[in-house]
């Protein structure tokens, strides 16, 4: 017994109940092969049953068939069917005689006759043995007339209801009966037969159990011929013929098969419910469910005691070292077994008892010694002590003197180094050092001051700060701050500017130190400097720029204020004259006003384009300066006239034509002339304006000078918002216009004083004509827009007005709208061929967000937009423009331009 104690049996015994599980699964596997193996028999064994059931199925449907045709060869018969088909009435007693003749002439009752019926050559029901159907129409007449010009019988699968007052399933044979004169067909005979009749002998067959059920199909239709203990004549409908059992379903509750008849297209199926066929596995799968329940159980129970019964001592002596380990050498453990675990118990016991006794042992003996150590210990540190006082007094009275011999040596070279780092330090730095006496003059400069200055050490030491350095038309302002300095009322900052040796003044920012003696009187002044001249031009420039940035805000944001009257301007006036009878002279009128009108647009452009420093695109055309020279002259000449100045003109006849924007170079030329104009009546209240054109190597040369007072600073004649004229007569952007101007030209333009006055050079390169500029530009008056239908958006009335009547004029549809909310409405209702919009719109919504709504309500919309606006360069229209690349004609614009882009839009939209 004691073996089957130790883990050794334990495995032993675990090992047994194992076992079961193999017992158990090769059971339940013998099983399920035995069930598989068991259905394939029982399908093979029921499809023989239902083979020999089909072929006995189609001898008696033969027979049924050839019963049915001998009824349709019956003389009477015939003779009945062909008086009707000549139009006779139905005999009286022909009902009863033909009850006693078909009484009479029926098989016997195992034929299980439902009705017999005779149809006409039309398909009606003439006379049946179920007077209920008499009269009526067969259920499908195209069937039935097909079948009695086949001269053949047919035979059917008929459900409940398909014949009219037959509520059974039946099996149909239709026979056609033929006149003795001719081929034609007179009607028919119809056989309903009870299924029951197929049938019969159905029950076990083989020794498979007996059957369930067994139906007849023809693909449409289904009816039952047997199921066991119910009418086989109620049949089966359509929708349970969906639920026949086909051979191989497994999981089913019955096992079937179907065996096809081709001969009429019919399936055969059967069925028997699995509880039969298996029957005999019953005893085998109780068994292997036995074994399995019993293998699982004593398995189970032989793991729990094993695992038990070994982990708890296992687990004792684990906790048990755990203590032993953590020095609770006085753990005992008691295990009540003799096997490998009690061992192991009593082995780890002994070992416990045996480690205290050495511990106890080893103790004693450190206690020995280390009482040894301690008196050692002492002796030595008393020994040691009295030779380290010793040691220390010595040293310390060698030590004092050599520490006082190093720093005195010491402090004399941080002197020395200190004094020479401070020599070189002033004299290399960039700031600028002088120390002045309390009089005033200078006892010390750095070369700084020698190398920007021009003085040298003898021309300015011992002399007066003010009387070398300071400019003689500043002594009087600067006096005062000098003796603000010498006085030690000064703060640690002041601003004096001082003279170069050449006469250049520098701005100079001093830093103020005091030497003081013991009564607190100033002895020195040490005053060191930095040139910040740079910085205070720099600081000049960027105020200069913060009012370029300032106004370029300001320009953008009224650029609109100014091109919608402007553009209201130009259209009126192009309005009248393209009315018909217009007096000559009103049109040279209109004419000026619409030369005015563009002038007043190209200034205003050119103020946004230099403000906000955007490249112009300019209308390069290849002409002769001497014309362009002649235009600006013409509209100052009676300006000049009255003023009392004289123009004389020197101009080159055979100057070559180049390649120049005429109104930019318009705008120069009329920038130099009022500016002469301005200068010479303030001077002499007259003068003399002359203009020359020449030729120089590959250059055109256009000087225009007056007789005026000169240019009094010449380096400053471009700098932008400079002028000599007085408060609001002058903006000082004129000619740094004309600067950029000719320099996009690729030329230069240079103002001096002549011997008269003032002179402007002007140098223009020589550029041959390209093809693009050769190429003339249509008009826009030659494009044809009738039919065009357009829709304007414009906030101003008199520019909506305007452009309404004049593309009304050249033919188009046109509506105008005033705000985003009405063309929302307009473009939901009405399609439109161009759409010409404001970017800027007042009200709930922009021009910019209407044009962005287009692109959610109708994308075509978009492709179909002209923007007209004033203001193209503030940075969210310039955003918006790059961001849709969208077509834009600046206001203020003229008709052509409008026309060209209406056209333009038209040749690509279609």
């Amino acid at each position: 017994m004691g073996g089957f104690l130790s883990i050794k049996g334990r495995l032993f015994l675990f090992a047994l109940c194992v076992s079961f599980i193999p017992i158990a699964t090769v059971t339940s596997l013998y099983y399920f092969y035995a069930r598989s193996v068991l259905t394939q028999q029982v399908q093979e064994d029921m499809k023989a049953v239902v083979g020999a059931r089909a072929h006995c199925l189609l001898s008696s449907v033969k027979t049924l068939k050839s019963q049915t045709l001998e009824s349709s060869s019956d003389d009477f018969i015939r003779n009945t069917l062909e008086s009707l088909a000549r139009g006779a009435d139905f005999p009286k007693n022909t009902a009863a005689e033909l009850n006693r003749h078909f009484t009479a002439n029926t098989a016997s009752s195992d034929n299980h006759p439902v009705a017999t019926l005779l149809v006409d050559n039309h398909g009606k029901i003439v006379w049946s043995s179920n007077e209920r159907v008499v009269g009526q129409d067969v259920p499908d007449r195209t069937a039935f007339l097909r079948t009695l010009d086949s001269r053949r019988g047919e035979i059917t699968l008929s459900q409940p209801g398909d014949f009219p007052g037959i509520d059974t399933c039946c099996i149909s044979t239709t026979a056609p009966v033929f006149s003795r004169q001719d081929t034609i067909p007179v009607g028919g005979v119809i056989n309903a037969y009870n299924p029951a009749i197929l049938g019969k002998g159905i029950t076990s067959t083989l020794g498979i159990g007996e059957m369930a059920a067994m139906y007849l199909t023809d693909g449409h239709k289904a009816i039952t011929i047997y199921r066991g203990g119910v009418d086989a004549a109620k049949g089966i409908s359509s929708k349970d013929a969906s639920n026949v059992w086909s051979a191989g379903r497994k999981a089913a509750p019955i096992v079937g098969v179907s065996v096809d008849i081709p001969e009429y297209g019919w399936t055969l199926s059967a069925e028997i419910e699995k509880a039969q066929a298996f029957s005999s596995l019953k005893s085998l799968g109780f068994v292997a469910l036995f074994f399995g329940m019993v293998g699982i159980i004593v398995t189970s129970l032989a793991g729990i005691k094993f695992v038990i019964s070994t982990y708890k001592p296992i687990q004792d002596m684990a906790d048990a070292t755990a203590r032993i380990v953590a020095g609770d050498l006085d753990c005992r453990l008691t295990v009540g077994r003799n096997d490998e675990v009690g061992i192991l118990a009593n082995s780890l016991n002994l070992m416990s008892e045996r480690l205290s006794a050495k511990i106890a042992e080893y103790m004693w003996t450190e206690s020995e010694l280390r009482k040894l150590n301690e008196s050692l210990e002492r002796r030595v540190a008393e020994r040691t002590a009295a030779v380290t006082k010793a040691n220390e007094n010595l040293q310390a009275e060698v030590s004092g003197h050599k520490a006082a011999l190093i720093q005195l040596r010491e402090a004399e070279k941080r002197m020395s180094n200190q004094k020479k780092f401070l020599d070189a330090l002033i004299q290399n730095t960039n700031v600028y050092v002088i120390t002045i006496s309390a009089q005033g003059n200078m006892l010390f400069v750095n070369h700084a001051i020698e190398s920007k200055f021009g003085y040298t050490p003898q021309q300015i030491l011992e002399s007066p700060i003010i009387n070398v350095f300071i400019p003689p038309d500043k002594k009087e302002e600067v006096g005062n701050d000098i003796e603000t300095i010498l006085n030690g009322s000064c703060g640690t900052e002041i601003a004096i500017p001082f003279a170069c040796k050449n006469g250049q003044v520098r701005d100079i920012l001093w830093d103020v130190t005091y030497f003081k003696d013991a009564s607190g009187a100033i002895t020195s002044i040490n005053l060191f400097g930095h040139d910040v001249t740079e910085q205070n031009l720099l600081k000049e420039q960027l105020i200069h720029a913060d009012k370029l940035s300032s106004l370029g805000t300001m320009v953008s944001g009224v650029a609109h204020e100014l091109n919608n009257p402007l553009s209201v301007i130009m259209s009126y006036s192009e309005l009248l004259m393209s009315y018909e009878g217009v007096p000559k002279k009103a049109t040279d009128r209109l004419c000026r006003i619409m030369e005015a009108s563009q002038r007043c647009a190209r200034i205003v452009d050119n103020l946004i384009k230099f403000a906000t420093k955007r490249k112009s695109v300019r209308n390069m055309q290849y002409l002769c300066v001497n014309d362009v020279l002649r235009e600006s002259l013409e509209l100052k000449a009676n300006n000049l006239h009255v003023d009392n100045i004289e123009v004389a003109q020197a101009l080159s006849p055979v100057l070559p034509h180049t390649t120049i924007d005429r109104a930019s170079l318009m705008q120069v030329f009329i920038n130099i002339i009022n500016n002469a104009h301005d200068a010479m009546k303030a001077a002499h209240g007259k003068g003399i304006l002359s203009l020359r054109t020449f030729q120089r190597r590959g250059h055109i040369i256009i000087e225009i000078e007056d007789n005026g007072p000169g240019i009094a600073e010449p380096e400053k004649l471009f700098t932008p918002f400079y002028t000599t004229k007085e408060v609001g007569k002058g903006t000082g952007l004129g000619l740094a216009v004309s600067h950029g101007i000719i320099k996009e030209h690729g030329g230069t333009i240079v103002g001096s004083t002549s011997n008269k006055g003032a002179l402007f050079t002007i140098t223009l390169p020589i550029r041959t004509q390209t093809i693009t500029e050769a190429k003339p530009l249509v008009a826009g008056k030659n494009h044809d827009l009738t039919g065009l239908c357009l829709l304007i958006i414009e906030d101003d009335v008199n520019i909506a007005e305007s452009c309404s009547e004049l593309l009304t004029n050249k033919g188009c549809q046109v509506k105008a709208v005033y705000n985003t909310t009405d063309a929302r409405q307009v473009l939901q209702k009405e399609p439109f061929d161009v759409i010409i919009m404001d970017l800027k719109m007042p009200g709930e919504m922009t021009g910019m967000q209407l044009y962005e709504w287009m692109a959610t309500y109708n994308p075509v919309l978009q492709s179909r937009v002209i923007l007209t606006t004033g203001d193209v360069l503030s940075p969210e229209s310039k955003e918006f423009i790059e961001k849709y690349s969208v077509n834009v004609v600046p206001k203020p614009f003229h008709f052509d331009d409008l026309i060209n882009s209406i056209y333009q839009m038209k040749q690509t939209v279609g």
